[in-house]
């Protein structure tokens, strides 16, 4: 980590800190020690709000005077009286949440708040925080941070402990068994740095966004800045070569010798203030691809320091209407730059605010604090937010397996839980030591792992045949020549499968015991395979005996799954049936005759190895882990962030025992012999397998040190062609074409940053030619010298062709030291390679010139990341063969509950009907796919939701409810019940915000790619690669929210008469009734007496009949007014959100709905 990301990082650190920290330590340390509390129970508390008053000084902006009795109060009191601590200053309680803090103990009129954060914004914040780990006390030292902790415990050793911080003294204050933490901050030179960076915005507290965001927001709009020519890089390095005596040009020049070289210059927003500073790179030791990172401070003091925050924001924004309060607040910063920044400038920022934000915030908060404060900012800056995946690489696309220690060795929390389970597993609560016999103990197994190519395959809900590969999706015979035809070991074992009447003919059978299913598997090609002189097949790196496999192959069954209909999605099964559907596959290559073609092994039960572990965990896990309620303190001090005594214990004991037990297993892969080997075979591995009493399984590797070996012998190759490839890309990328950067998840960013923003205005093939000159300012900072290009682009291609010979020619030497199936996987590794560069080399040829030739040689070397995510397919209109298919207009979201605002859309879409060539509108339900686990927000069940809105449309021909349930709301999963169904579609009803966002998903959807396992398409396209789906904008009058909220508040009638669409049938309005007890059950909120007026025919309530909310004149004339703006024909009170939450929705969310409103 380098000076300025430790810089950071202690930042964030103290600004996320929720306190505590100091005070558990100085309980052990020294308050327990004393005499006093001997028989005393001492825990840390947080200080709640009704703390304050006895806590905090009893007056603000005055020193406290000797009537102060509170514990802050007397402390500070005598400090300032042996003239430690200044009295002329008073504290401002300005730093972190203590400032919520005082506002709540002295009122708003004392505590100073900017024009944003309103009455209601505050009221908001207090009710979102109510306690706080510590209260952080802005003072002036006059003395030396020792002395007054010393004088602190002169007052009271028994009451107050201390220990020093970084220009702080924390405090340890028992009140009771109760022990606070109360921080004395130094601010005698630094007090605008510690408020700014340690702040706490009412604002961010209200919305749920951590301050943390706003200091790594700023650093990244810093770090964006236009440099002044002055400024510039090479002005920066001309100045150091015409003065080399100063002392900046030393620096460099020390650096430069330790082998760092400079990049580039930006401006850094440290603890100083905004500083220009330069990066230096240079080529890591162990790994010369790789770069080491760091900085230095072009000048000795900041240029502008935080004493005046309107300056500093208007210089870092560049803009003369930015105040110290736009950056204060990291939501109103947000909307600043979405609002004054153009989309190039906002790219940049956010790409370098998401870089920071991984790396420095992501594992310091919960993944729904992260998630949300990236969302909500991201749609404040127009960008969208998507959770960043890690790339997968060859050989790393199956995940689930962990190590106790080493490389994916499972976190602290995991490895406690797995060894836990252990533990209660094998009955062995409360052992420090104890051996687990894997032939005698039913619950933990120790077997081989398999080293070849991992697959599914089965009958899908046709009862057709798919195999799948860990990244190509579903494979049917219709698409395998394009989705296995890079592969010669799938392809020819899927055509040969295919063709194998009596596997097909067992497959069959088990679909009709079980209907759809599908094995999770490893497949040994051996029809593709030579094997070697002694009778050995190598598949990756581990010798298997040719006469242990089928012929024509072997599979090793892992697991079935089978397929829910109602949730579209493959489900795991119990381990019985688990067992049992392995089991039933082999039996069934035995007794259709196809085993000595293909044999059938499975996990469970034929590579099982035998064994004595012997488990050393120590008295201190194994107090932890002897009974429920210690294993839960254990895990509760694991996941804490405080750094306790106890916890670095714990940790140490965790570490320790991982080690050995990862010794052990090494230990068993290094001794074992293949279960599909001949003798004295080596094994990739051992997976320890642990299954817990939810049927769910633990699995932990072992790993040998041969195959460890062996493999690089056997791949040593293939990897020289993967990092030639790999420095092939970036060098075109980074240094012919000029990317910002060569990592993949960033080009991806860039890539999906511009086809958000992109709007087409050509069609056919021209389109992907428009989107590529639009891709250009997302992927290169400075303009392009395309003269420049063509000539280091023909210079490149030589040099890396000329070195790809040369590694061929190293390859040809070794080729007789391999086997043969080694020899043409890697030759293929030569083919694929020697294909991307004759297209580079086309490209860098190519005879056209300037802006074309820099296009076209940017397709070469990044379309295929591209053509991943942006969709340029072409389609040819409606196919006639089509026309007999129902097409409906589609309705899809949650509707919990239904209510006058989806009715509206529903009549806004019958009125579309005939425009679109559409027979009916199409409802679908889903559920939320963040929040279908939370009762509050998804209170009705999957009958309950159907129940209710088919009563509703029940008769109506222009209406259709789904019966089934996609598991998202995504196209891809809406797709497979329209197909089903045997629909088409016409049009999509969307709101405003999300007619832009449908449009984008409806363009990337292909039909052709689609067609490969579908018999036809719901979605068709144009000519010019538009989607011919009408997409009709629907008003907002309701959300599900609201409809909730006030089930909390009102009774069932009048709740009815605002919710329900007017004139339903009796039927309905019992479901409502069902709809409203089953929101208010979610919420835990008690049932209200009533008498119902549930009678037969069909019902319409009387509006406001019941006074309350529902009876508000202001309320009834806004909702009038939504009435005439839709143009809907209804009537009914329309409900509108409470003063408070409109003033702040209207001013911090915009139309994000982030905290009251959520996606229907």
């Amino acid at each position: 980590m380098n000076e300025l990301q430790q810089t950071l990082f202690s930042l964030v650190s103290e600004l996320l800190s929720e306190g505590g920290n100091a005070a558990d330590s100085l309980i052990q340390k020294k308050l327990s020690g004393h005499p006093d509390n001997a028989a005393r129970k001492m825990a840390y508390s947080k200080i709640s709000d009704e703390d304050l008053s006895m806590i905090l000084p009893e007056k603000y902006g005055i020193f406290p005077d000797a009537d102060d009795q509170t514990y802050l109060g007397k402390i500070l009191y005598l400090l300032g009286q042996e003239g430690l601590i200044d009295t002329s200053v008073a504290p401002r309680f300005q730093v972190g949440s203590t400032r919520l803090a005082a506002l709540k103990r002295y009122g708003s009129d004392v505590v100073a708040t900017d024009e944003y954060e309103t009455a209601d914004i505050i009221n908001m914040a207090s009710e979102k925080k109510t306690d706080y780990g510590d209260l952080d006390i802005d003072v002036v030292f006059k003395a030396p941070a020792k002395e007054i902790a010393a004088a602190i415990e002169k007052v009271d050793s028994s009451v107050y402990a201390t220990k020093l911080g970084k220009n702080e003294v924390h405090i340890a204050v028992r009140a009771g068994g109760r022990v606070f933490q109360i921080d004395l901050l130094d601010v005698a030179n630094n007090r605008a740095t510690q408020e700014f960076f340690q702040k706490s915005s009412f604002i961010d507290l209200a919305s749920q966004v951590k301050g943390a965001f706003s200091i790594i927001l700023l650093r990244a709009i810093a770090a964006a800045m236009e440099l002044e020519k002055n400024d510039a890089f090479e002005a920066i390095l001309d100045s150091v070569e015409d003065n080399p005596d100063t002392e900046f040009a030393k620096v460099l020049q020390k650096q430069k010798k330790l082998g760092w070289n400079a990049v580039g210059a930006r401006f850094s927003l440290g603890e100083r203030g905004l500083k220009l500073v330069l990066d230096l790179r240079k080529p890591k030791r162990n790994d010369p691809n790789k770069m080491s990172r760091k900085s230095i401070n072009v000048e000795s003091e900041a240029r502008i320091g935080f004493e005046n925050l309107d300056n500093l924001a208007r210089t870092i924004l560049n803009h003369p209407e930015a105040s110290g309060s736009t950056i204060y607040h990291a939501s109103q910063l947000a909307t600043f730059i979405g609002k004054n920044k153009n989309a190039s400038e906002i790219d940049d920022i956010w790409n370098k605010f998401v870089d920071s934000a991984e790396v420095n915030l992501k594992n310091s908060i919960s993944k729904d604090e992260y998630n949300l404060g990236m969302k909500t900012l991201g749609k404040l800056m127009k960008k969208t937010w998507e959770p960043i995946k890690q790339e997968q690489t060859l050989q790393e696309a199956r995940a689930g397996i962990g190590r106790f220690s080493g490389k994916n060795k499972f976190n602290r929390k995991t490895a406690f839980d797995v060894l836990r389970t252990l533990v209660d597993e094998t009955n062995n609560e409360g052992k420090v030591s104890f051996d687990v016999d894997f032939d005698e103990v039913s619950t933990v197994d120790l077997v081989e792992k398999m080293d070849s190519m991992f697959c599914h395959f089965g009958l899908d809900k046709k009862g057709t045949f798919f195999m799948e590969s860990s990244n190509s999706g579903p494979v049917y015979a219709k698409n395998v020549e394009k989705r296995f035809g890079f592969n010669r070991d799938l392809l020819e074992s899927f055509k040969y499968l295919q063709g194998d009447g009596n596997f097909q003919e067992s497959l069959k059978d088990i679909f009709e015991r079980v209907g759809p299913f599908r094995y999770d598997a490893e497949l040994f090609p051996v029809l593709t395979h030579e094997g070697n002189a002694k009778g050995n097949i190598i598949f990756v790196g581990t010798p298997y005996a040719k006469d242990k496999l089928g012929s024509k192959g072997a599979f090793v069954l892992f697991n079935c799954k089978l397929w829910n209909s109602d949730r579209q999605n493959w489900y795991n099964v119990t381990p019985d049936q688990n067992n049992e559907l392995t089991s039933l596959l082999k039996y069934e290559s035995t007794q259709a005759g196809w085993a000595s073609e293909w044999k059938i092994y499975t996990n469970n039960e034929d590579m099982k190895m035998g064994g004595v572990f012997h488990v050393e965990i120590g008295k201190t896990l194994a107090n932890y882990l002897k009974d429920k309620s210690s294993y839960e303190k254990g895990l509760e001090l694991v996941s804490s962030r405080k750094g306790s005594p106890e916890k670095r214990e714990l940790v140490a004991e965790l570490d320790r025992v991982g080690q050995a037990l990862q010794s052990a297993l090494n230990g068993f892969a290094n001794e074992a012999s293949s279960n599909l080997g001949g003798d004295n075979s080596y094994i990739e591995g051992v997976v320890l397998k642990i299954m817990k009493a939810n049927g769910d399984v633990y699995e932990v590797k072992g790993t040998s040190d041969m195959f460890d070996e062996r493999k690089n012998f056997f791949w040593e190759d293939r990897v020289k062609v993967l990092n030639l490839e790999k420095a092939l890309e970036n060098h075109f990328a980074k240094d012919i074409l000029g990317t910002k950067t060569v990592q993949p998840a960033a080009l991806n960013r860039a890539i999906r940053s511009a086809a958000e923003e992109f709007v087409p205005t050509k069609g056919g093939a021209q389109r992907k030619v428009e989107f590529l000159e639009f891709l250009v300012p997302y992927l290169v900072e400075d303009n392009v010298n395309f003269d420049e290009t063509k000539v280091e682009a023909k210079k490149a291609i030589k040099t890396f062709i000329f070195q790809l010979k040369s590694d061929k020619s190293e390859f040809k030497d070794n080729a007789p030291k391999l086997d043969a199936d080694s020899v043409r996987k890697t030759k293929e590794f030569y083919t694929q390679i020697e294909k991307k560069m004759a297209g580079l080399k086309e490209a860098a040829n190519s005879k056209l010139s300037g802006k074309a030739y820099y296009i076209n040689l940017l397709n070469a070397v990044l379309g295929f990341r591209v053509d991943r995510i942006v969709n340029f397919e072409t389609g040819t209109g409606r196919d006639p063969r089509d026309d007999f298919r129902k097409r409906v207009i589609i309705w899809n979201g949650r509707a919990q509950p239904w209510h006058i605002g989806h009715d509206a859309m529903i009549k806004k879409g019958k009125k579309a009907l005939a425009e679109t060539g559409a027979d009916a509108i199409y409802i679908m339900l889903v559920k939320g796919a963040g929040s279908s686990e939370d009762k509050t927000k998804n209170p009705l069940s999957d009958k309950e939701q159907y129940d209710l809105v088919s009563s509703i449309y029940k008769g109506d021909s222009e209406v259709i409810v789904a019966d089934k349930f996609p598991k998202s709301g995504y196209i891809v999963d809406l797709m497979e019940d329209l197909h089903d169904k045997g629909y088409k579609v016409a049009g999509w009803l969307a709101g405003a915000d999300r007619i832009g966002d449908y449009m984008k998903t409806l363009r990337s959807f292909s039909p052709s790619l689609y067609l490969e396992d579908h018999d036809y398409s719901p979605i068709d396209k144009d000519e010019n690669g538009d989607v011919l789906v009408k997409l009709i904008e629907t008003p907002r009058i309701m959300s599900g929210t609201q409809a909730r909220e006030s089930a909390l508040q009102s009774d069932f009638e009048t709740w009815y008469s605002n919710v329900a669409p007017q004139g339903v049938s009796s039927d309905a309005k019992m479901q409502y009734k069902i709809a409203y007890d089953e929101i208010r059950n979610a919420a835990g909120v008690e049932p209200i007496e009533e008498t119902s007026s549930m009678a037969g025919g069909n019902v319409t309530g009387a509006v406001g009949a019941q006074g309350g909310p529902w009876n508000n004149k202001e309320v009834n004339k806004d909702n009038e007014e939504e009435k005439k703006r839709s143009q809907l024909d209804m009537k009914g009170t329309l409900i509108q959100q409470e003063a408070m939450i409109k003033e702040v929705m209207n001013y911090l969310l915009k139309d994000i709905g982030v905290l009251y409103n959520e996606k229907r």
